[in-house]
């Protein structure tokens, strides 16, 4: 088992904020050259796309007080598309392959994660994770290493800055995080009662 990610590793090398926590796929791609404006578009371009999708996906109908029957009958066929959703997704993740889930803190500048490899500060890497179960499509970004921490398992905590991020992609990711720590505060709540 890894260790969890350092919850001050992200602050001290990315800095305060609101920050996605959780155990996803992780791929990175050593890069020797810093991507083209045209690639890191392409990266823009399909990463806004996905944290759209993601948003919709995350977007729940919930039954009005009156009991509309409209929207019931909306919710329910959400859930039945839902579940195919989530068949189709178990069917494709043996298919892609995807790495084993590890600990990942991000916020809207970077990211940290568990990396096999120890790197070294100003290395950049090409990062893909695979933020949503039901729709692998990762999010793909050049990331620039900002920090370096030896984990208990033998890996390495390592802090990525994002390189060449839209402020379209950066205001999607604010929004993905704002919602995860949401859900968080809000399943803290129902715990606590």
């Amino acid at each position: 088992m890894t260790d969890p990610v350092s919850p001050s590793m992200i602050s001290t090398y990315l800095g305060p904020g609101l920050v996605y926590v959780d155990n996803v796929p992780v791929r990175w791609l050593r890069l020797d050259e810093t991507l083209s404006e045209s690639r890191l578009a392409i990266l823009n371009d399909e990463n806004e796309r996905l944290l759209r999708y993601v948003s919709s996906l995350e977007e729940y109908l919930h039954e009005s007080k009156d009991g509309d029957p409209l929207a019931h009958e909306v919710a329910r066929l959400e859930f039945k598309v839902n579940i195919v959703m989530e068949m189709v997704s178990q069917v494709l993740a043996q298919k892609l392959n995807l790495p084993v889930a590890s600990p990942v803190e991000m916020n809207a500048k970077g990211l940290v994660c568990h990396m096999a490899e120890t790197p070294i500060c100003g290395q950049q890497f090409q990062i893909s994770a695979y933020l949503n179960r039901q729709y692998l499509k990762p999010f793909e970004v050049c990331a620039s290493v900002v920090g370096v921490e030896p984990a208990d398992d033998g890996t390495a905590k390592v802090a990525l800055e994002f390189q060449g991020l839209s402020e379209i992609v950066q205001d999607h990711l604010e929004r993905l995080i704002f919602r995860q720590h949401r859900r968080m505060v809000a399943l803290l709540h129902q715990s606590d009662r």
